[in-house]
């Protein structure tokens, strides 16, 4: 399995970009009808949601299946250790497929000291 991770200062805005994947093919997320994304704290507490309704997340270039994270100062917490990043994507027929596939995205947190 292949892990992906970034990491990121805590209190970061810096913007974060995913490309999910099917298979060695860039997904596109053209006509999709729903996206979302999910934090999971390995330091365990409460998981993070967010779609593009958010301001937080976008899509930047659908064909590419790009999707691009604007953290807010007080969103990634150093307290949590790293996030484990999920994301769901519902297409035209309703199916929700989710990414990453036999891999993982990882988001370290580092003291902003």
């Amino acid at each position: 399995m292949v892990c992906t991770e970034w990491t990121v200062r805590e209190t970061s805005t810096e913007p974060i970009i995913f490309v999910l994947f099917a298979g060695t093919d860039r997904y596109s997320l053209q006509g999709y009808t729903a996206l979302e994304m999910r934090l999971v704290p390995h330091a365990g507490g409460d998981t993070l949601t967010f779609t593009p309704t958010d301001d937080e997340l976008a899509i930047t270039n659908s064909p590419e299946g790009e999707v691009t994270f604007y953290p807010k100062t007080d969103t990634l917490l150093f307290s949590a250790i790293a996030y484990d990043v999920y994301f769901w994507v519902t297409d035209g027929p309703g199916n929700k497929i989710s990414f990453p596939h036999n891999s993982s995205f990882v988001l370290q947190i580092i003291d902003n000291l």
